[in-house]
C-alpha cells in the first residue's frame, strides 16, 4: 500500500465492541496491568461520559453519566480507551500507517482477553473511523477545489459564479453498503471548528490532537466503515484484526476516489 509524506490524516480510531458489563471498574486495574509497560499514562473521565455506538450513522459516540479509561503511551501518540462495552485504539497524527494500528488492537484485544476475571469472550460490532484535514498550502495560490473531486467537494458560492454569495458552510454526506459493513463518507467545508464535535473528547484534547486550520476555505473528510457483528463472533485477535483490514481498505479507495492527482503530488505519495 502507497504512503503518503504529509498525510492529511489528523485522527484515526478503530473500536471493538462487545456486551456490556455491568460493574466494570472492578477489572481496569488488572486490565492496566496488561498493557502498563507499552501505555503507562492512565486517565479517566466521568462528567456526561461517553458510550460508543456503532450503528447504521456510524461510530457515534453518546453523552451518558458513564466513566471511560485511556491508556496513554509516553508520548501521546496512541491510547487505548476502555468503557464498559468497547476497547478502541485511537491516535492524532502522529498516527504511523494502518499495520501498526491495527497491530496495537489486535494486541490490546489479546490482552483484554488475558485480563483474569473480566471475561469477555465475544464482539458485537467494529468500526474503523478516519478524520482528514484538507486544506491548501499556505503561501500558495492554492484553492481547496485542486485537492478534491467535484462530487466530494460541498459547492462554494464561487462556483456557481455567484460573487454576491459568500459561503458560510456546506456539507456532502453519503453512506453506502460495501461487502464488510457499512460506510459513510462526510465531507464538511468551513464547518464551525476544525473537528467532529462528538470526537473532541477531553481524551482527544488532553492528547494535544484537536487540528489547527490556517486556510479560510478548508474542508474535513470523516470516512467511518462500520460492521454490526450478529450474532455476536467470539473474540479473536487475530480474525478481528483480518476484519478491520478489509475496512480500512474499502475506506482507503473512498478516499483515493474523492482527492485528485494534484492531491497526492502535495501530499507526497510514496511507493
Amino acid at each position: 500500500m502507497e504512503r503518503l509524506k504529509f498525510a492529511p490524516l489528523r485522527y484515526s480510531l478503530a473500536i471493538v465492541r462487545f456486551p456490556r458489563l455491568l460493574n466494570m471498574e472492578p477489572h481496569v486495574g488488572n486490565f492496566q496491568e496488561q498493557i502498563r509497560h507499552q501505555y503507562p499514562l492512565p486517565d479517566t473521565y466521568m462528567n456526561q461520559g461517553l458510550v460508543a455506538e456503532v450503528g447504521p450513522e456510524g461510530v457515534r459516540f453518546n453523552q451518558v453519566l458513564d466513566k471511560l479509561w485511556q491508556f496513554a503511551d509516553p508520548e501521546r501518540k496512541y491510547a487505548l480507551v476502555l468503557g464498559s462495552d468497547f476497547l478502541l485504539i485511537h491516535a492524532g497524527a502522529a498516527y504511523e500507517g494502518h499495520g501498526p494500528f491495527l497491530d496495537r488492537l489486535r494486541d490490546a484485544v489479546f490482552a483484554l482477553m488475558q485480563t483474569p476475571g473480566m471475561g469477555i469472550t465475544h464482539a458485537t460490532a467494529l468500526g474503523l473511523r478516519v478524520i482528514d484535514l484538507v486544506e491548501p498550502r499556505s503561501g500558495n495560490e492554492e484553492t481547496v477545489a485542486q485537492y478534491l473531486c467535484p462530487w466530494a467537494l460541498p459547492t462554494a458560492a464561487a462556483d456557481m459564479g455567484d460573487g454576491a454569495i459568500e459561503m458560510r458552510e456546506g456539507a456532502y454526506i453519503a453512506s453506502f453498503s460495501t461487502p464488510h459493513g457499512g460506510l459513510r463518507f462526510q465531507a464538511l467545508r468551513r464547518p464551525g471548528g476544525s473537528f467532529p464535535a462528538d470526537l473532541a473528547t477531553p481524551f482527544v484534547q488532553n492528547n494535544g490532537w484537536l487540528p489547527q486550520v490556517t486556510a479560510e476555505d478548508f474542508v474535513i473528510l470523516d470516512i467511518d466503515h462500520f460492521a454490526a457483528l450478529e450474532p455476536p463472533i467470539a473474540l479473536n485477535p487475530v480474525e478481528l484484526r483480518e476484519k478491520f483490514e478489509g475496512l480500512y481498505l474499502s475506506s482507503r479507495k473512498v478516499f483515493e476516489s474523492a482527492a485528485t492527482p494534484f492531491a497526492f503530488e502535495v501530499w507526497g505519495r510514496t511507493g
